[in-house]
């Protein structure tokens, strides 16, 4: 059964925290399209890293991001606020496969934290 993942991202609403908490769940339930909605898309963030709603699935469904898509514990380890636009997270991810990932955050506009690249540090 999917689930949708509805959440408001007003400014000051989430922390990058909780947004990445956010879509890691909406993977965790399925909602795949839902997870996307967490990633921010614009000029000069579309590096071979980052995420656009178009390759998102198929991305998720490499090899190297299988522990993402088959996580069921997750662990936020070391943070860095490298501007106040811009925090990177590592994130441990438990499961079948245990993996550690580093999620790249922008705030947008609006004044919401999106994802603007998930990056794999190690993987099975």
């Amino acid at each position: 059964m999917k689930m949708a993942c509805s959440l408001d991202l007003t400014p000051g609403g989430l922390s990058p925290e909780l947004v990445i908490l956010a879509q890691l769940a909406a993977i965790r339930a399925g909602d795949l399209p839902g997870a996307a909605a967490f990633n921010l898309l614009g000029p000069g963030l579309q590096t071979s890293t980052s995420i656009s709603s178009v390759s998102f699935q198929a991305v998720l469904h490499s090899p190297a991001f299988r522990p993402v898509l088959q996580h069921r514990h997750v662990a936020l380890q070391a943070a860095a606020t490298a501007s106040s636009r811009r925090f990177v997270q590592l994130v441990e991810l438990g499961g079948p496969m245990r993996a550690q990932f580093v999620w790249d955050m922008r705030m947008h506009a609006s004044g919401s934290w999106m994802t603007s690249a998930i990056v794999p540090v190690s993987s099975p």
